[in-house]
């Protein structure tokens, strides 16, 4: 078994590991592997929004950004995915990930930024978010060897960790814990112009992408996941969505993934925004809406054992203002991160 973090990002500890050193995981898991010589990578999603039928201008904007992905300098990876918000809106984003900061910012500049006004947006709204932690910010889990998100980009999948199966575990993990508290400095800050909104991040916000991919399950796991699972999830998920910023969630999204024609996979994640880690620590850990998600999918693997078929997996980074961007062109008062201001 090894250490979730690489050797060649270790560092003599100043702050607590929360692992006891009899510790033996329950069940199997795993990190990702990234070459030595990246520095840093990106995590930006790029969304459209939009009300009832999807509109001309929202296809032809996807079509666009689908064409620039397969230029010079665009993404390693990338994947599509939907969600109707609690407005009633369909927001489609797509999740692009470079390992080369600099490789994205030119592949970015290479057309008309996605949120300039120029463009002619009527109806729809167009946003993004957009991520580049450092190596040493952000941290993987899966409970298989099944990659998804930015660790499609990695070397792959290393040995079974021992950084798991236990509360705080998900801050062992992370490189930047070893001599960081990780406690956030400042505030968010909202700039408006026209219909265009800028967000100022602040220091130590934090991003998870947290999958689920049952396209594996059959029999009486499926059944189990459909009938057991996902409708807690759901819960969970909406009180985030509706509810969150009253605990340090400043926005949620249960996204599902569609594939190149439009159709839905069995495949969804949650997309969340955080004003610190020791917050969302505190919701996995004590609030119900997560120990009754936990519980159900621990009861679904202590069943089902590795015959479950159920993938599972997350990106957690902890992030600094000049590591964040946040824009919103045309969008309604409650996407994202403009959720935050009421």
């Amino acid at each position: 078994m090894e250490s979730a973090i690489p050797q060649h990002l270790r560092a003599e500890r100043s702050q607590p590991t929360r692992m006891r050193e009899d510790w033996n995981p329950p069940s199997p898991a795993f990190s990702a592997r990234f070459p030595e010589t990246i520095e840093s990578v990106v995590m930006a999603y790029y969304g459209l929004q939009y009300q009832g039928e999807r509109p001309a201008s929202a296809r032809d904007a996807a079509n666009e950004l689908r064409r620039q992905i397969g230029e010079v300098d665009g993404p390693v990876h990338h994947d599509v995915a939907v969600a109707i918000d609690p407005a009633g809106f369909t927001n489609e984003i797509t999740a692009l990930y470079w390992t080369d900061a600099e490789s994205y910012r030119r592949w970015s500049e290479q057309t008309l930024a996605w949120t300039d006004p120029q463009h002619e947006h009527g109806s729809v709204g167009r946003f993004v978010e957009i991520a580049t932690p450092g190596v040493r910010d952000f941290e993987t889990i899966f409970g298989g060897r099944r990659m998804e998100g930015v660790s499609v980009a990695s070397d792959g999948i290393g040995g079974e960790i021992a950084e798991h199966g236990y509360w705080g575990s998900m801050r062992d993990r992370l490189p930047s814990a070893q001599t960081a508290d990780l406690e956030p400095d400042g505030r968010l800050r909202f700039e408006q112009d026209g219909d265009l909104v800028v967000v100022h991040p602040h220091d130590g916000m934090t991003l998870i992408r947290s999958g689920q991919d049952w396209r594996g399950t059959e029999g009486e796991a499926r059944d189990w996941w459909a009938s057991d699972i996902r409708p807690v999830l759901q819960e969970g998920m909406e009180f985030l969505t509706a509810q969150g910023n009253q605990i340090g969630c400043y926005s949620n999204r249960l996204m599902q993934i569609i594939d190149d024609g439009g159709a839905l996979v069995e495949k969804t994640y949650g997309h969340g925004w955080w004003h610190s880690l020791r917050e969302l620590e505190d919701w996995s850990r004590s609030h119900k809406t997560h120990l009754k998600i936990f519980g159900a999918f621990g009861q679904f693997v202590k069943h089902f054992r590795s015959a479950a078929g159920l993938r599972l997996y997350h990106e957690v980074s902890v992030l600094d203002a000049d590591q964040l961007r946040f824009e919103y062109l045309g969008c309604h008062e409650r996407t994202g991160l403009l959720a935050a201001r009421s």
